[in-house]
């Protein structure tokens, strides 16, 4: 099935307080046999990052990299093209793998390339995708 058309909800619940909720809306369904509503706090799902080196923890967006949190607090992890070619950003998962995203097949080589154990990752392409904790230090 294709999407057809996405629309913000509102309703109004007990006490007057303001629901939002996504609606998606499928091309070539006849009768709705049920909906799918996203929350304000499933759209803007957050999962917790840790700088175990400085001991800064971070509540983050999902589908946010590693490299952004990590310049914007002033954790260890350096980096140098952001790109995920030269493995400069190299980091170290302590806790938490399932929550970042999937190594893509460059950020595969360059691990490769680096000898990297199954706890690494590039902090440049690593993103929360998860709402646990993910717990990083530099490599």
């Amino acid at each position: 099935m294709k999407v057809s058309e996405v629309a913000l909800a509102r309703d109004y619940g007990e006490a007057g307080e303001e629901n939002k909720a996504i609606c998606i809306c499928f091309q070539g369904v006849d009768q709705v046999f049920g909906s799918y509503a996203l929350t304000k706090e499933k759209i803007m799902a957050k999962g917790k990052l840790t700088f175990e080196d400085i001991d800064v923890s971070v509540n983050v967006p999902a589908g946010t990299r590693v490299i952004e949190v990590s310049e914007k607090v002033g954790a260890g992890i350096i980096y140098g093209c952001r790109e995920g070619d030269c493995g400069t950003c190299l980091m170290k998962v302590e806790e938490g793998m399932e929550n970042l995203s999937e190594p893509s097949a460059l950020e595969d080589k360059v691990l490769q390339e680096n000898m990297a154990g199954k706890d690494m990752r590039l902090a440049c392409q690593a993103q929360i995708i998860g709402e646990g904790e993910t717990i990083v230090k530099p490599a």
